[in-house]
């Protein structure tokens, strides 16, 4: 028995490593890779350690795709759209709802993707490197504002890539 972490401890931050074999935690078989990351928030090293029935060479790079979903997540409920504070709970209407979320979702991508181009300095990175913010949120943004101004020029420009003429 081994703390699963003194396996990763002696890599050097940003590298990763996969155990030559399946580990048994519990009663279940899996595969582990890990390495040690700078944490965003506290600027301080931690582990990250992947546990996965897949073959290891194959679990990181899986990590990483459903990292991007995590972050669609995050943007749908507490980064922008506030999904929770509906209330529905009518299948019907949930439906609708996500599907309206998933187009007003990609409208602000090609917005924040706009502004990133246009106005980079509002993507400045912090000392880790990525980007204070999103471009999800910078296009969140950039049009909530042009809204609250009625700057017409703007709200015409957003709503023709929303039209993709």
């Amino acid at each position: 028995m081994i703390h699963v972490f003194k396996l990763f401890r002696r890599l050097p931050i940003g590298q990763t490593r996969a155990i030559g074999a399946s580990v048994i935690l519990g009663t279940t078989e899996l595969y582990l890779q890990g390495g040690r990351i700078i944490n965003s928030k506290t600027n301080k090293p931690e582990y990250l350690i992947i546990a996965s029935y897949c073959d290891r060479s194959e679990s990181i790079s899986r990590y990483g795709e459903r990292w991007y979903i995590e972050n669609i997540f995050k943007d749908m409920k507490s980064n922008g759209f506030q999904l929770e504070c509906t209330h529905v709970t009518k299948i019907e209407r949930l439906n609708t709802l996500m599907g309206i979320l998933a187009i007003a979702y990609v409208w602000m991508i090609k917005i924040g993707i706009w502004i990133k181009k246009m106005k980079p300095e509002r993507f400045v990175k912090k000392k880790h490197g990525r980007p204070a913010k999103s471009i999800f949120r910078g296009g969140l943004d950039e049009f909530i504002n042009a809204l609250f101004t009625m700057d017409p020029i703007r709200v015409r420009r957003y709503v023709k890539f929303l039209s993709c003429t």
